[in-house]
């Protein structure tokens, strides 16, 4: 029995999905914690930049399909 991993063109998009996905965590790791009606604004604010990450991960994955 054998077991085979190719390393190919896939690991550039898996990089980008690691990249926005560490920017984010970067941008909000000195957030300090939140109560009350601030925490609203900060949850915003991270879901957006979570969705931003989100979005190039998926172009970067989209590229990568329509390349093959």
């Amino acid at each position: 029995m054998t077991f085979e991993i190719k390393l190919g063109w896939w690991l550039v998009p898996v990089a980008v999905t690691l990249a926005t996905l560490i920017w984010q965590w970067w941008v909000h790791k000195d957030d300090p914690p939140s109560y009350g009606y601030g925490s609203v604004g900060s949850a915003l604010g991270q879901c957006l930049t979570l969705a931003a990450a989100i979005i190039v991960s998926l172009v970067a994955w989209l590229v990568w399909a329509l390349a093959r």
